[in-house]
């Protein structure tokens, strides 16, 4: 299944994350993400990584790096692969 998407974010600053995404990964009304803005590049991570995953007594720099240990091939997988989709969305 590819799961590379396009949205848009409204005026509010608001996006949609696929029901595909969501159904797939029983996120419901209400779930809560980290929004991480490194080098030009959002990242959206769920809360409960963090929480199961980490002590809460790091601090915010010790917990983004953290996560960025634990989801960096990820993240690079994915980046890759929405490269991919948008070259072929342009060559349309």
């Amino acid at each position: 299944m590819n799961n590379n998407f396009i949205v848009t974010m409204t005026n509010r600053g608001m996006i949609t994350i696929p029901s595909k995404i969501r159904k797939k990964l029983g996120y419901k009304d209400g779930k809560e993400f980290m929004v991480i803005e490194e080098d030009g590049i959002v990242k959206i991570i769920p809360l409960y990584d963090i929480r199961e995953e980490q002590d809460w007594n790091l601090d915010t720099s010790e917990i983004k790096k953290k996560i960025k240990e634990e989801h960096e091939s990820e993240i690079d997988v994915e980046n890759r692969e929405f490269n991919v989709a948008l070259k072929e969305r342009s060559n349309k």
